[in-house]
């Protein structure tokens, strides 16, 4: 009989435990998920990683130049633990330092530099903006505000590049043409 009693309180003791283990690795799981900088953490959340858009759903003039932000035709959004890029063809959007994701949304404070083809685009005059991005089926939707909160650019939804995939940076503002100065002969 003392076997059977025996039996039946570990058989106990271990169904206890079980539901216990069971609770901490469900636990442990969702805190390993929920970081990244989408959520003040190490670099996998949500939004983290790089996204492409290649349209501009809609531009005004408030201050940026609508013919240099619509003529690059891919943007590339990059989200990293140490900040948050968006850049085309003689135009960029840089911030520097954490970010937070607030219910799908990020929201920062950077500057933006837009420059005419052929020119350097770090010598151009850096104005500030904000940058909200937010989560939505189809990827990122961004919009580029200034500093009064007036929408400076709204782009297409971006979707993600997969980690894989190196992503083409868009072409650069100064560029020489091969071939020009060769000399004769």
């Amino acid at each position: 009989m003392n076997h059977q009693l025996e039996t039946l309180e570990q058989t106990r003791v271990r169904a206890a435990t079980t539901g216990l283990r069971a609770a901490v690795a469900l636990c442990l799981a969702l805190l390993a998920t929920a970081c990244g900088p989408g959520t003040g953490g190490t670099g996998v959340g949500p939004i983290a990683g790089v996204y492409l858009t290649s349209a501009v759903q809609g531009v005004t003039s408030s201050g940026l130049s609508a013919t240099s932000v619509a003529s690059s035709s891919d943007f590339l959004v990059s989200f990293t633990a140490t900040g948050v890029r968006l850049e085309g063809t003689c135009w960029v959007f840089n911030y520097e330092g954490d970010w937070v994701e607030v219910d799908g949304v990020v929201r920062v404070n950077g500057f933006y530099r837009s420059a005419p083809a052929g020119t350097d685009l770090s010598e151009a005059t850096a104005t500030p903006a904000t940058l909200v991005a937010q989560v939505v089926p189809a990827g990122v939707f961004v919009t580029l505000l200034d500093a009064q909160g007036a929408t400076l650019a709204t782009f297409a939804p971006a979707a993600r590049v997969p980690e894989a995939v190196a992503p083409a940076l868009p072409p650069a503002c100064l560029s020489v043409k091969t071939g020009v100065g060769k000399l004769p002969g």
